[in-house]
């Protein structure tokens, strides 16, 4: 199956329509509802999310959302019963305010680039969690319960204001790629980091 990019073609042939790229300037399109087929969905411009009710998108398993207009979570996107890889490139959250058992089924989670500075005290409910990518943001610590991610094995906190490392990642008993380039390390602390996760801070 192709990557779909007009919106017009995906409607022409709804039932064989699996992946779609849209660039978007202000709300997300009602058409899409017709897609009940679609499997990733890539959005991608200056806009903000409507209230568009993605439980009519039964099969959605990846959605990917780019927008510097984003200011919230898109809590919303999280009706797709069947989400597990949701992607959000850009925005403009500092935190996420969402009861976190709406997230479970994700298996692989994207904050990147969101100015988000603080991750809720619940985040270990993620429990499913293989791959988290929380690059370029203004994150400073982990919660406590980090730990409980014992499927993660993947994990990017590149470019964060992390002085420290913190030890409850130790407790991720499944995590075998770790990145932290780019935090404001102290020398000691890169020299720990080296020392217990084996790896090379930049």
């Amino acid at each position: 199956m192709k990557l779909v990019k007009n919106l017009e073609a995906a409607l022409k042939d709804s039932l064989n329509t699996r992946f779609l790229k849209l660039k978007i300037k202000s709300n997300i399109p009602q058409e899409l509802e017709a897609l009940s087929n679609l499997e990733e969905l890539y959005l991608e411009g200056d806009f903000t999310l409507c209230e568009f009710d993605f439980s009519l998108l039964p099969n959605l398993k990846l959605m990917s959302i780019n927008s510097n207009n984003l200011e919230f979570f898109p809590h919303q996107a999280l009706r797709s019963l069947s989400l597990t890889n949701l992607k959000i490139i850009s925005g403009t959250f500092s935190r996420i305010e969402l009861p976190l058992e709406i997230l479970s089924p994700l298996t692989s989670l994207t904050l990147k680039n969101t100015k988000l500075s603080s991750l809720p005290l619940e985040f270990g409910q993620l429990n499913r969690l293989q791959e988290l990518n929380l690059s370029h943001n203004d994150l400073k610590d982990l919660p406590p319960s980090f730990g409980d991610l014992t499927n993660l094995s993947r994990l990017n906190i590149d470019n964060n204001q992390f002085e420290r490392l913190s030890d409850v990642i130790n407790k991720c008993s499944s995590l075998k790629h770790l990145s932290c380039d780019g935090n404001p390390f102290p020398e000691e602390e890169k020299y720990r980091i080296q020392r217990v996760f084996n790896i090379y801070p930049i």
